[in-house]
């Protein structure tokens, strides 16, 4: 009789049936999930509340709200409001909600004493746009080794502004990251993740907020490794100054009536509709959707309460303050081919931008690099821009088809590889923990350049996400049709996650990748080739 009385309620409740054995209780209420017979999937759980209304501009708060009838937790929370230029590639489109702070769970096994490993992942999107839903978990959750968590945080400017006195504190969206990863410490044990063996890793921003946790005092009680994949807290991308600038900007867009308290823009802010807010990006862009990242962490005051960074992330790494986790790095060879990829985007009458560019390529490339802030002076900035061509022998200012692989190698090393490698010197340096990196070296046959060009006549080579697509689901890439290197590489990824979720000493098949500390030697790195993969130096 009582399980012929649940099985109503839950009728009632959903439009699926419920499942008795996809039910978990945690101290919010119980939660329904769904099966596919492989394993377990629970979506949408709130972990903080709405940051909507006077929680906009604010840290989040634990959601303290409670469900006497069983949740419905098969399909995804609303992701967070963003300007995407994803969803429709040259279109900017505003996508998601405000109410946006939910986590999902995806485990092999539930009621089990034998706790598996947990992946905790932060996704991508340049701290501007993307979801907990950008990876498939398929692929991943296919092996039964692990349980996998993703979670959306505040993006764009409701995650990222910042008035640098206290009144919008900034880095938003870092702070729901570490409540994110709170909420596993606290829960992952009711889906049979194990708390005490959490991997935290991510994807460009997402890598990059990976390093910005570990700079964070106490998350060596949350995770016990981490893994960041194509992006690093030293990248020009993933730090902002100046940001009240851009603040006082929005507001004056915005029609507020003072624009220089910090207070009174705080106040008008948060009476403005969410997408006024995240509209107003649009009047930073100079070039289709760049800057790619007008919004990103930056240093707050320490009078703020709940500063998490009130220093530079290279003086904290400098300073030692790093947690003492066994840490992985990574980047791609061409990784920034998609980010000047538009460029070559074809049109319906057959043109590109390339003509445009090439006559205006000083104000534009710092901008699609994301360089310019670092210049007060223009003549400097034009100065290092010319220099950045020289270097790497684009003769005259002027790119074209033969030499669009060295302006990928200026675009990569500028915007990505210099950060990521000053990183993983300075960690080898300064941190006690075991350091690990490697080089991915093999391209895909369609990836994100093909996607942000809409074009397929061109091998962009080895970009963003190239490695990332062989370990999780994603629409560029069918798992099912990958060619025998690409079958082999994804294989040994696996055996990386698990090696190093496991004992901390991540193999790639069965190489192990070389351990770097408190080293005054050359940093090593894995290089991960098509049919080898060879430990260097950097």
């Amino acid at each position: 009789m009582i399980r012929y009385i649940f099985l109503i309620l839950c009728a009632v409740s959903y439009t699926v049936l419920c499942d008795e054995t996809a039910i978990v209780e945690i101290p919010n209420g119980k939660l329904q999930g769904s099966f596919n017979g492989q394993y377990y999937s629970f979506k949408g759980i709130p972990y903080a509340e709405p940051p909507v209304g006077e929680n906009r501009f604010e840290s989040p708060k634990p959601f303290q709200q409670k469900w006497s009838d069983v949740r419905d937790a098969t399909k995804s929370g609303a992701t967070c409001i963003c300007l995407d230029p994803v969803e429709k590639v040259h279109e900017k489109i505003i996508t998601g909600s405000e109410d946006c702070l939910f986590i999902n769970v995806y485990s092999p096994k539930i009621k089990t004493t034998s706790l598996l490993p947990v992946i905790f992942f932060i996704h991508g999107g340049g701290f501007m746009f993307g979801s907990g839903d950008f990876l498939e978990e398929t692929l991943l959750m296919s092996k039964g080794n692990f349980v996998f968590v993703t979670f959306n945080y505040r993006l764009g400017p409701l995650g990222f502004m910042s008035t640098e006195d206290g009144e919008i504190t900034g880095n938003m969206g870092l702070k729901d990251q570490r409540l994110a990863l709170e909420w596993v410490n606290q829960n992952i044990e009711k889906f049979g993740g194990d708390p005490k063996h959490v991997l935290m890793a991510g994807f460009s921003a997402g890598g990059a907020s990976v390093e910005y946790q570990l700079l964070q005092p106490g998350v060596e009680k949350l995770v016990n490794s981490a893994y960041s994949l194509s992006g690093s807290a030293l990248d020009s991308w993933a730090f902002k100054t100046n940001v009240l600038e851009k603040v006082k900007k929005v507001a004056s867009i915005l029609k507020c009536p003072n624009t220089e308290s910090s207070a009174e823009i705080k106040k008008c802010l948060k009476e403005k509709p969410a997408t006024e807010i995240v509209n107003s990006t649009n009047e930073f862009l100079i070039y289709n959707y760049h800057p790619l990242i007008v919004w990103a962490p930056s240093i707050e005051s320490p009078e703020s309460k709940d500063a998490i960074l009130t220093e530079a992330p290279k003086e904290l790494i400098k300073k030692g303050k790093v947690t003492n986790v066994p840490y992985l790095s990574s980047f791609t060879s061409q990784d920034a081919g998609f980010l000047v990829a538009e460029i070559l985007f074809k049109k319906e009458d057959g043109t590109t931008d390339l003509e445009y560019f090439n006559k205006n390529y000083k104000k534009l490339l710092p901008s699609m690099l994301l360089y310019e802030e670092r210049f007060e002076d223009e003549t400097e900035l034009d100065q290092y821009t010319e220099k950045l061509y020289k270097d790497n022998g684009i003769s005259d200012g002027v790119v074209t088809m033969e030499n669009f692989n060295k302006f990928i190698k200026l675009a990569t090393d500028e915007s990505m590889t210099n950060g990521i490698k000053e990183s993983w010197q300075l960690h080898s340096q300064y941190s006690s923990a075991p350091n690990y990196y490697y080089e991915y070296d093999y391209p895909a046959k369609i990836g994100l350049g093909n996607l942000f060009s809409n074009r397929t006549d061109i091998n962009f080579g080895c970009v963003h996400g190239d490695d990332v697509f062989l370990m999780f689901n994603h629409a560029l890439r069918d798992i099912s049709k990958l060619n025998d290197v690409e079958k082999r590489h994804s294989d040994n990824f696996m055996k990386l996650l698990e090696t190093f979720v496991s004992k901390g000493v991540p193999h790639f098949g069965e190489i192990a990748l070389p351990k770097n500390a408190n080293l005054s030697k050359k940093v090593e790195y894995l290089h991960i080739l098509e049919n080898e993969a060879v430990i260097e130096k950097l």
